[in-house]
């Protein structure tokens, strides 16, 4: 059994935390305009022209994939962190492990 004292000294998972924070300012602050701002676009451009302009549906697949991805990761669904932070190593161990293995 993990003891509370554990997990307050445990770095990976106060990252974490600070992520989520992140993660969730710039979700609910930042993305939901922008996405409100391309389904209104989006709604212009298929009443005058008749069809959904095919960028704005690309761009609009991928804010959708990367706030599916932050939300997995802030709900502990998916360990894996969304972009930029998945280019921080949270554990020491992984990285010892894998320098291990070059040298």
């Amino acid at each position: 059994m993990v003891s509370i004292i554990e997990n307050l000294k445990n770095w990976s998972l106060w990252l974490r935390g600070v992520f989520i924070l992140i993660l969730a300012v710039a979700t609910y602050y930042l993305l939901s305009y922008v996405v409100f701002i391309i389904a209104l676009v989006q709604f212009i451009i298929k009443f005058v022209a008749g069809q959904p302009n095919q960028s704005l549906m690309s761009f609009g697949q991928a804010i959708t994939d990367y706030i599916t991805k932050s939300m997995a990761y802030m709900t502990f669904t998916s360990d894996e962190p969304p972009a930029p932070f998945d280019q921080i190593n949270f554990d020491s161990k992984k990285k010892s492990k894998t320098s291990d293995k070059k040298g």
